[in-house]
């Protein structure tokens, strides 16, 4: 656990670090530990804003696995505010019910089947997220 700390203050400004951070306390089932380092990485302004949307989502995986409804909805309206001054607008504009469909995914399990999620106009944000910072 310490050696992670000690590991924060020279690469607190790597995403994989946090990531990897991140997996171990919630391995560990720390779970005020985890919310913390969330709380303190996200609002220390060290990450790169491209580099900071995989940590909304782990912290938005993390929430929806762990917490209440309560907490999801906070981090989801965070999430979305923190994208939309960071630019990237057009991927926080979700409609309620793409955000109800996320809160209730399981990995890269969905509640409605292909079709209906591409009726109602539905996007994962997480793949997409994620193919944006690869490419």
């Amino acid at each position: 656990f310490k050696i992670f700390e000690l590991g924060l203050k020279k690469f607190n400004n790597s995403a994989e670090y946090i990531l990897a951070y991140l997996d171990y306390l919630s391995n560990l089932n720390e779970d005020n530990n985890t919310r913390v380092l969330f709380e303190r990485v996200l609002t220390g302004g060290q990450i790169p804003t491209k580099d900071c949307v995989d940590i909304w989502n782990k912290f938005l995986e993390f929430e929806s696995n762990i917490g209440d409804l309560a907490s999801v909805c906070k981090v989801e309206r965070r999430r979305a505010q923190a994208l939309q001054e960071a630019g990237m607008a057009g991927q926080a504009e979700h409609k309620h019910t793409c955000n109800v469909i996320d809160r209730y995914r399981f990995m890269s399990l969905l509640p409605l089947t292909d079709n209906q999620l591409n009726s109602i106009g539905y996007v994962d944000t997480f793949k997409k997220e994620s193919q944006l910072l690869a490419g």
